[in-house]
């Protein structure tokens, strides 16, 4: 939060190198924000008797948009399919895109900042929907791997408009993107990655399936155990360094 609070548009954004921090910050914001708040709830329905699923599916797997969206905050796409869904699952590409674009357009406005978030809803709508077009002929698929890291692009690039005030900033964040000024961090930034690099790399390394990665490790009874042991002590080491980041910031104020 505060690399992405730092990191305004036209004040220290110069770079792509800046750009691309502040896109990564921006997302990490929106993404630990509501998977810790989805886990606070989970965790008090635990404590009433209630066991409810994660609401996010390990998003960074995603291989096409439509993916994406059905990862990103599942129980919302569950409802929106719900709610929004057409009479008889009748095929409009107009309703669709119409549809997408109330849903998109909303969320855009909560998350984002004005004009801008209702912008990023409209143009999210209108990639899913040219995507689902795509997918439904049946054209041409890029190796899976591609996919994915084609569809980080995209999120990540994306942030620029969610975050931005005004088209001034926006138009400012993708000049510095396109490398306007430079590739390499301006001071500003790299100091912000020197003070902040623990806290981005535990964001990045826990953006990735941790306990997927564990099960494809090869099996055993010992094995089995040292595995339990370094994911205990890994989500123990988590916690308290989580504890000690809020308290250190309560402090600071």
């Amino acid at each position: 939060l505060s690399v992405q609070n730092t990191l305004k548009v036209g004040t220290v954004l110069h770079s792509t190198s800046d750009a691309l921090l502040a896109a990564l910050s921006f997302y990490f914001f929106l993404f630990y924000g509501l998977k810790g708040t989805a886990q606070i709830g989970q965790g008090i329905a635990q404590m009433l008797g209630y066991n409810y699923p994660d609401s996010f599916s390990e998003p960074i797997l995603a291989d096409s948009l439509q993916d994406f969206r059905k990862r990103f905050l599942t129980p919302l796409y569950d409802w929106a399919e719900r709610v929004l869904q057409l009479e008889n699952g009748v095929h409009d590409d107009a309703a669709y895109f119409a549809r997408l674009t109330l849903l998109l357009g909303g969320l855009g406005l909560v998350m984002g900042r004005g004009g801008c978030g209702l912008l990023w809803g409209v143009l999210a709508a209108l990639v899913l929907t040219a995507e689902h077009i795509y997918l439904e002929k049946k054209l041409y698929m890029p190796p899976i791997q591609m996919r994915r890291v084609l569809v980080i692009a995209i999120i990540l690039f994306s942030m620029g408009l969610l975050r931005s005030r005004n088209m001034i900033e926006c138009f400012g964040f993708y000049a510095a993107l396109l490398g306007i000024n430079g590739i390499m961090l301006s001071d500003t930034a790299a100091y912000l990655m020197r003070e902040n690099w623990l806290v981005l790399l535990l964001c990045t390394v826990g953006l990735f399936p941790l306990r997927r990665m564990l099960h494809r490790l090869p099996t055993g009874k010992s094995l089995h155990i040292f595995y339990l042991v370094i994911k205990g002590l890994t989500e123990l080491l988590m916690l308290l360094w989580a504890y000690s980041e809020l308290l250190s910031r309560y402090l600071r104020t």
